[in-house]
């Protein structure tokens, strides 16, 4: 064996191989539960963020086609417009 692997292996053997079991969430059955109520939140959520994103490369497309000044106006507009979401 090399000398890093046996650095490796001392290191996590031991007390801190029980460090790192204490933070390890294993898979249990109670994570399969309640799943229907999650997923009436996850999928509206889901949703509506894709549906932002389409929207966003729709606006990328248009903006491709237009012509220089009018570009430099959409964009300004859109970066205005985001401001107040960050």
């Amino acid at each position: 064996m090399s000398k890093d692997r046996e650095n490796v292996k001392k290191h996590y053997t031991g007390s801190n191989l029980s460090i790192i079991n204490k933070y390890i969430i294993r898979l249990r059955k109670e994570a399969f539960t309640k799943w229907i109520e999650f997923l009436k939140v996850a999928i509206p959520i889901g949703s509506i963020l894709t549906l932002e994103w389409l929207c966003y490369e729709m606006y990328t497309i248009q903006a491709a086609h237009l012509d220089e000044v009018v570009k430099n106006n959409i964009f300004k507009f859109l970066n205005f417009s985001n401001l107040p979401l960050m």
